[in-house]
């Protein structure tokens, strides 16, 4: 993946959107030495996108188990935080199976 600094990206926009849209290369834009925005290829935005939603999915039927198992109600404000929470239970679960405790 590129690098550019946005100031430099400007004079040189077609160029970056060129290489996202035929060579299917990202470009990573910074702000004063900081990641600022990524140009991809439409293609590549929508198979972000479907991973995503598909994580998301996988997420919410592993949940509906849990509860369907009587483990207690959660509540959250987003589906990021639910992700994030999902993923700490797993490695609370991996960390449990690593210690021999198994999956409980």
């Amino acid at each position: 993946m590129d690098r550019m600094k946005i100031s430099e990206a400007r004079g040189h926009l077609a160029d970056v959107i060129g290489r996202a849209r035929y060579a299917q290369q990202a470009t990573t834009l910074t702000d004063r030495g900081k990641d600022a925005a990524v140009v991809i290829s439409p293609q590549q935005y929508d198979e972000y996108q479907r991973l995503r939603e598909e994580e998301m999915r996988r997420t919410v039927r592993q949940r509906l188990t849990e509860l369907d198992a009587g483990a207690p109600l959660r509540t959250f404000t987003s589906a990021e935080e639910m992700i994030e929470a999902s993923d700490a239970d797993r490695a609370a679960r991996d960390a449990r199976k690593a210690r021999g405790q198994g999956a409980a």
